[in-house]
């Protein structure tokens, strides 16, 4: 069984600023995107894998570049 590990920070890879966001009471969430991908057969990239975090403003500067808009759902 792998031992839980509490992560204090992440840090975005683009913007190089913390993922950590206070809520308060001495609290505070990390809002962070993470992407982990192994290229596969064929690809430039075959048996390439890639890990990443985006925080949010970092992300949503993403998402308005995407030539088809993603799906997005609210609670």
């Amino acid at each position: 069984m792998k031992e839980a590990v509490d992560v204090d920070d992440i840090i975005c890879n683009k913007c190089g600023k913390s993922c950590k966001i206070d809520i308060g009471y001495g609290h505070h969430n990390i809002e962070a995107i993470e992407v982990k991908h192994t290229f596969g057969y064929g690809s430039d990239l075959d048996m390439t894998s890639y890990e990443l975090h985006l925080c949010e403003e970092c992300f949503v500067e993403f998402t308005k570049g995407c030539k088809i808009e993603p799906e997005i759902r609210g609670f």
